[in-house]
């Protein structure tokens, strides 16, 4: 049986008493951004230090509208609006995952025994 509960810095810790594990959220552990949208995206346009545009995957995009920092992850579509400030956030309104599910394919558990 899998018990959850918030920490104090906001994660997740989940507790599986089968195997007396407990695994925390670990924002560190979340792939490099420079990394992660490259694969994530199309043809992505360096605009200036540190930021890309691309086509926007939450809508049909025929124009880069899509801003996404290179630096801390963060996103912005100027067409269709939607926002979000890590790999994390744009994995979640991508796939529709979970929370949950989110970081375990991004493999961002920190698991202590």
């Amino acid at each position: 049986m899998t018990q959850k509960k918030a920490t104090r810095q906001g994660g997740i810790a989940q507790h599986n008493s089968a195997s007396h594990y407990t695994r925390k959220f670990n924002r560190n552990l979340l792939p490099d951004p420079v990394e992660f949208y490259p694969r994530e995206l199309d043809k992505l346009k360096l605009t200036s230090d540190n930021w890309v545009i691309a086509c926007c995957p939450f809508h049909d995009d025929n124009h880069a509208s899509l801003s996404v920092s290179l630096q801390s992850g963060g996103f912005k579509c100027f067409a269709c609006g939607e926002p979000g400030g890590s790999v994390l956030d744009f994995t979640m309104q991508l796939t529709g995952a979970s929370f949950v599910e989110a970081v375990t394919e991004l493999v961002a558990w920190d698991h202590e025994q």
